[in-house]
């Protein structure tokens, strides 16, 4: 932009953000969608991307405003010519010069060179952006002011003269017009290049979340076996699937049994469970009741419990206590004992017997005898469990006997079991449990067996598990 003055004319930089808020439009919408989808699904990843894409958009408003800040380029009177930063600093001025040559023109990006000798006999190159009139005419009106010849009256007609050309007919200028029409088609490929890049990147942020999105459906989404020997009747409780499985012949035993699987209380349901499930109703002729229920890190503890406490009240209703058991294995073991725990400070019945296989009984893993433990377990690291364990506490329940049944309330339990390998980092933990059982009179068997690891039982269908079909069937 130029602006005559009375004894000066003033080249200022102006640059067009249009399109840099269009970018910034663009981003903006991305933000608030992966913020909806988010809020949705309950997907981290999604505020993750979108924190990202909000400090991007930050960055670009400050591009946008600091652009927007009109900066003085030059100023040009009848003797002089100076040329500034954008910091505002002096960084050339004409009358300090000794020797003046042109080094080149840049017209498609309207730059000039210009190498001199500055008052300390230092050779310098100087690069000037030219943003209010074409180089062609700026190294003029630079060769006019080095010969003396400068007429500043003439040249600030024709400023005022080319200003108001430009408002009246942009594309009819006299200064410099082959360089003005390339100027205009490199601003409209530049601009057409910013769009489609900033609607790239969007399209990819999209396609990355969805991609995600899928994945993560797919992946915690329990899958019910194609082919199974047992009738699967899927339910909803509490806006939660609970599969209710039994034999396809007509059984003789009312044996039902409520399951709750394991998973480092971040995995859903999985073929192995699938196949011990079979195989105990196939062995005992029972019905089998498996909640799918909440997983961390998208829900927590009380997510679970406000599913699972409600569902077996609601079982109980229909199922004589007498002919129910209560199993889980794993983090699944760990639920089940928490949740006896809970009943019966309620004084609600609890199952006949409950039967725990290699119980995760505190998540903070704080034993000091897991360290002797952990080179013999192939199956579970320390430091990866505590980061799922805490996930599904919370620093809330962190110390929670409903995420630690170790530390809850023993003393109303009964027929108690639990199955545990010596090659288990669980293993020591169980061991604990025993010990405070005895303290508050309460009675827990524990079939320990040597070189076993974790969860073996569902694996093996040996050692092991003939003695739980045993105990299923007593």
């Amino acid at each position: 932009m130029i602006k005559p003055e009375k004894d000066r004319i003033e080249i200022y930089s102006n640059t067009n953000t249009t399109y840099l808020k269009i970018i910034l439009g663009i981003f903006l919408v991305g933000f608030a969608l992966l913020v909806l989808i988010g809020l949705k699904d309950r997907m981290w990843i999604c505020y993750a991307i979108a924190l990202i894409i909000l400090l991007v958009s930050l960055v670009i408003l400050k591009l946008i405003k600091n652009t927007e800040k009109q900066k003085l380029e030059a100023v040009i009177t009848s003797k002089e010519l100076k040329c500034y930063a954008k910091n505002g600093e002096m960084i050339f001025d004409l009358a300090k010069v000794r020797n003046f040559t042109w080094d080149k023109f840049n017209r498609d990006f309207n730059t000039l060179y210009i190498n001199y000798t500055d008052e300390n006999n230092k050779n310098k190159t100087a690069l000037f952006w030219i943003t209010g009139c074409s180089s062609m005419l700026f190294s003029a009106i630079c060769n006019e002011i080095l010969k003396g010849k400068f007429d500043f009256r003439e040249y600030k007609s024709k400023y005022e003269n080319e200003q108001e050309r430009k408002l009246n007919n942009p594309k009819d200028t006299e200064m410099d017009p082959e360089s003005t029409e390339r100027t205009t088609k490199r601003r409209k490929m530049l601009k057409k290049l910013i769009i489609r890049l900033a609607l790239g990147i969007l399209f990819i942020i999209i396609v990355v979340v969805f991609m995600t999105w899928i994945v993560l459906k797919n992946t915690r989404e329990t899958k019910i076996p194609n082919e199974y020997s047992c009738e699967i009747e899927k339910e909803t409780f509490n806006d939660r699937a609970v599969y209710v499985i039994s034999p396809k012949e007509v059984s003789e035993r009312e044996l039902t049994i409520i399951y709750f699987h394991g998973g480092s209380y971040v995995g859903e349901i999985n073929n192995e469970h699938w196949n011990f499930v079979e195989k105990i109703i196939s062995d005992t002729g029972a019905t089998v009741i498996m909640p799918d229920y909440p997983l961390a890190p998208e829900y927590n503890y009380m997510d679970v419990f406000n599913m699972v406490e409600p569902l077996y009240k609601e079982i109980i209703k229909k199922v004589d206590v007498q002919n129910l058991i209560m199993m889980g294995d794993s983090a699944g073991g760990g639920i089940a004992l928490a949740l006896d725990e809970k009943l019966s400070s309620e004084n609600v019945e609890l199952p006949s017997k409950t039967i725990l296989i290699s119980p995760w009984l505190d998540v903070r893993l704080t034993n000091p005898e897991i360290a002797n433990v952990q080179e013999y377990d192939k199956q579970l690291d320390v430091k990866t469990l505590r980061l799922a364990g805490f996930a599904y506490a919370e620093k809330a329940g962190l110390y929670d006997y409903l995420v630690n049944p170790i530390d809850g309330d023993l003393s109303k339990l009964k027929n108690i079991t639990i199955y545990t390998g010596t090659y288990d980092i669980l293993n020591p933990d169980v061991h604990v449990l025993e010990e405070r059982a005895k303290e508050q009179g309460t009675n827990i068997e524990v079939k320990e067996y040597k070189g076993k690891e974790h969860i073996w039982i569902l694996k093996e269908y040996g050692e092991g598990y003939e003695d739980l079909i045993e105990s299923l069937e007593r």
